[in-house]
């Protein structure tokens, strides 16, 4: 059972979730002199996560109300996705 910020939402049918490549943040200095340039790391960024399945639901309302409560994490901010395998999002 996968849930986000401990709430399961996606339970309801089969779901699965596909977390893309980390983002990474490069600085790039060149001096007089240097052949090439020089390349800062910065540090991992962010990353893309897709979720795709079936929400299911027996009633209109109730998959209303499933909905809404997925939109409700659709604010941009850090949230924790754990997975059907238990692998969490680092916070």
């Amino acid at each position: 059972m996968s849930s986000l910020d401990g709430v399961d939402l996606f339970s309801s049918g089969p779901h699965t979730i596909r977390p893309g490549a980390w983002e990474h943040q490069v600085q790039r200095r060149s001096f007089p002199g240097l052949d090439g340039e020089l390349a800062i790391h910065l540090g991992r960024r962010s990353r893309v996560i897709v979720q795709t399945g079936r929400l299911q639901a027996s009633t209109a309302e109730d998959l209303a109300s499933r909905i809404a409560a997925i939109e409700q994490h659709c604010d941009g901010g850090l949230h924790c996705l754990v997975d059907g395998q238990n692998h969490s999002s680092p916070r």
